[in-house]
């Protein structure tokens, strides 16, 4: 968030007491989601648990609750020496802060920037958020979350990924749900969470439900506000719905990926069972995707034939990230070479500024010296006149 300069604003210097910011300050609200907080993040770069630039441990967070005493406490401090290390910069305090409840109000008097990152939340504060709010023109609203805390018990695949696993999840209307999910190893469960699938604070925490269900996973997830939840395996191993759960009976629709199975429709009540025809061998609900090339055999003739598809795609994700890469290295070539034109012309601009014009100071060095001599022979030629008078009269 960057402030605008006042330029059209003027400062009266004529007056006992000049006062005001010449330029519109940046200001920035950080309104916490509870009363009892506990937190990290970096004001332009400094983080206030440490006071460097490196964010802390989940021990290092800092504690606020909404109702305690601010002059007394911890955050003071920690907000109190991020003002010290930011303003050490400026020739005087552009920095500065209020405390209000659950709000934290920054300000850059001198209208620079205000950036606010690195935001973290304890292992006991997970559900914790945080409104960002900028001064109108500068910036855009947003909403921070981050939980520090890590669940996660195994490693995803390793090796260049082939066909990813994907699967979409088109839930019909507002419910509680539940549902059970599997990597083909484990099983990850979604306890009763509640959905309404236009609201967006309602499909975030429901996002949220679910990443917390399938934490040590290598299964991510997203959804839009059209009840369609997309679930990915980037290591291309199995992704199955084995149960799904609608507190009133809604139905759903289970789709795979293009190429990696079959939709099935739900009736929400429960586990899907053989005989609804979604589970037999490879279960309908599952889809994978493809093998990454770490996990390739050749061993049997069926296996070096599915090698060489995975080996294909590889080929084509590596070639695929090149020309991403080729594409970002030209667009800074040309900016490098927009830049170097830039000073080029600026240089010669410059010069053209400083250097004196040889030629032109010369003829003006010249007439000037005629004018001068002129009038000086003017001046002689009318002081010898009264000589001339008085000679007559002799």
């Amino acid at each position: 968030m960057t402030g605008n300069a006042n330029k059209g604003f003027g400062v009266n210097l004529t007056s006992g007491v000049a006062q005001g910011d010449v330029y519109e300050a940046t200001k920035v609200k950080l309104s916490f989601s509870a009363d009892d907080a506990k937190f990290d993040f970096a004001i332009n770069g400094t983080y206030i648990a440490t006071g460097t630039t490196t964010a802390g441990t989940d021990a290092q967070t800092v504690q606020w609750h909404a109702d305690q005493d601010f002059a007394t406490s911890t955050l003071k401090t920690k907000l109190d020496a991020v003002m010290t290390a930011l303003n050490a910069d400026h020739p005087s305090d552009v920095f500065e802060y209020k405390v209000s409840g659950r709000d934290i109000t920054i300000w850059q008097r001198d209208g620079g920037a205000v950036e606010i990152s690195g935001f973290k939340s304890a292992s006991t504060h997970q559900n914790l958020s945080v409104a960002l709010t900028p001064d109108d023109g500068q910036g855009t609203a947003t909403t921070l979350s981050y939980r520090a805390h890590t669940t996660a018990t195994s490693a995803t695949a390793v090796g260049t990924l082939a066909v990813a696993s994907t699967a979409t999840l088109n839930l019909q209307a507002d419910d509680v749900y539940s549902m059970t999910l599997s990597d083909g190893a484990k099983s990850y469960k979604m306890t009763n969470t509640t959905l309404d699938v236009n609201d967006s604070d309602s499909v975030n925490n429901f996002v949220k439900s679910l990443e917390n269900s399938l934490a040590g996973s290598s299964i991510s997830v997203s959804m839009d506000t059209n009840g369609n939840v997309a679930f990915k395996r980037a290591d291309g191993g199995d992704l199955i719905l084995t149960e799904f759960t609608s507190a009133t009976g809604k139905s759903a629709t289970w789709i795979p990926g293009a190429g990696l199975g079959d939709s099935v429709s739900l009736a929400g009540n429960g586990a899907i069972n053989p005989a609804d025809g979604t589970v037999s061998g490879g279960s309908t609900t599952a889809a994978t995707g493809g093998s990454s090339v770490a996990q390739i055999s050749i061993a049997t003739q069926d296996g070096a034939s599915k090698a060489l598809s995975v080996i294909d795609k590889a080929i084509s994700y590596v070639n695929t990230e090149r020309s991403k890469l080729g594409a970002v290295e030209n667009r800074l070539t040309h900016t490098i070479d927009n830049l170097a034109n830039v000073v080029t012309n600026t240089s010669a601009s410059k010069s053209r500024i400083k250097d004196t014009d040889y030629a032109s100071e010369t003829a003006e060095l010249a007439r000037t010296q005629i004018i001068q001599q002129a009038a000086t022979a003017m001046l002689a030629q009318a002081n010898q006149q009264p000589q001339s008078v008085l000679s007559l009269l002799k």
